[in-house]
């Protein structure tokens, strides 16, 4: 049973020191937690407020007086039930606020089923990530109806659960092809459409100006950190290569930043704080991007890694640090990159035909080593908010 803590009315010296609100604690939480009267009024979801069919609030929030407080307030059968003094009734499922509050997010988000993995190279550790069979992974029924968890095959729910935990996935026994691929995305998220196009081709011919665009050797990065928003995932699939090298490099991000954060706590502070521009720059095409913004970001609510923007290729002029603490950040720099470049860190293997690669671009980076011949690559990019809506919906995120 929920136990009714507190219920502080309206006071001068509430007022004062911590507003009108609303504690509440159950047993099985580590802590009550307090919810102010505005907060609830707001959150009210009876059919004169919200409209459970859209899901979008109805009411209007400057209706709300930042001093409301109840007329009523009581704890009935482990629901909340509030008389405001305009005799509106409303009623709150103390499970559900526990959920949508500040402790119930913050203790989703470290303990719930997103939370992260970190891996390695060695054998034992990349062998979790998925890799899973086409039949496993399509399916023919339901066209045009919408994703529910019920429907959604099994090798789909492995494929976003190990791009969840890890960051990686493969789908193995695709057609080589364009098509092929495009039908590995279908089944997991809209394609985002960028400068490169939606699906693209790419070899070593430089149709764009891009060091992927070449054969050369390519060091770990993350892709995009020139956009405002960088893809949530990069697909990559092999279609064909006639020649020696080309091996495949993946690196887990947050891995190397928690190596970072425990070897030199003030080099992972710094690459938090400092914010860098990422530049792509096609005079052919009339193309200028920039992106301004840290290399590590992290949860201001919940302290948990949110992304990565680390590729030393897209760097613009650094002149958003000031002269006195430059030196600083490239040390912090320098650290991370080798902590990147670790033997233990970097996962080698070659992609061939026939395997489709997902990666979270915010959080793994990728590279290859220099190849010889003839090499076709096709993929696409998808937006981060694309993949987690598909995670969120089979309930993975």
């Amino acid at each position: 049973m929920l136990n009714l803590i507190n219920c502080f009315l309206y006071c001068v010296d509430t007022l004062k020191f911590n507003g009108p609100q609303v504690e509440v604690k159950d047993p099985t939480w580590d802590k009550s937690i307090s919810l102010p009267f505005i907060w609830l009024r707001d959150h009210c979801r009876c059919s004169k407020c919200y409209n459970h069919t859209t899901s979008q609030r109805i009411l209007d929030l400057l209706s709300i007086p930042e001093d409301i407080h109840p007329a009523e307030c009581s704890l009935q059968n482990d629901v909340l039930e509030i008389k405001w003094p305009d005799d509106h009734h409303s009623e709150y499922p103390l499970d559900w606020l526990w959920k949508i509050s500040l402790n119930g997010y913050t203790d989703y988000s470290k303990n719930g089923p997103a939370s992260p993995i970190l891996w390695d190279a060695s054998p034992k550790s990349v062998e979790r990530i998925a890799r899973v069979p086409l039949a496993s992974y399509m399916s023919t029924a339901g066209k045009g109806k919408p994703l529910t968890a019920d429907a959604a095959t099994p090798g789909l729910v492995e494929v976003v659960h190990s791009l969840v935990k890890y960051g990686v996935a493969f789908v193995d026994g695709v057609h080589p092809s364009l098509e092929g691929t495009h039908g590995v995305v279908k089944q997991l998220a809209l394609i985002k459409h960028t400068l490169f196009g939606g699906m693209f081709e790419f070899g070593d011919a430089m149709s764009h100006a891009d060091s992927s665009y070449t054969n050369q050797y390519v060091g770990v990065h993350t892709d995009n950190t020139y956009f405002k928003e960088a893809a949530g995932l990069l697909v990559l699939h092999c279609i064909h290569h006639e020649g020696v090298g080309g091996e495949n490099i993946l690196v887990d991000g947050l891995r190397a930043a928690e190596e970072l954060r425990l070897k030199n706590p003030e080099a992972h502070a710094c690459l938090m704080e400092e914010e860098t521009e990422g530049e792509y720059i096609d005079t052919g095409k009339g193309q200028h991007y920039t992106h301004c913004g840290p290399i590590l970001n992290y949860s201001k609510t919940t302290g948990q890694f949110v992304q990565l923007r680390f590729n030393l290729y897209d760097r613009a002029p650094l002149r958003t640090i000031p002269a006195d603490r430059i030196t600083k950040f490239y040390s912090a720099l320098k650290l991370f990159a080798k902590e990147l470049s670790s033997p233990e860190a970097t996962w080698t293997f070659k992609l061939t035909p026939g395997t489709v690669m997902l990666i979270d671009n915010w959080r793994v980076l990728h590279g290859r080593t220099e190849y010889t011949g003839k090499r076709r690559m096709n993929g696409c990019y998808i937006d981060r908010g694309d993949f987690e809506s598909t995670a969120r919906i089979l309930g993975l995120f």
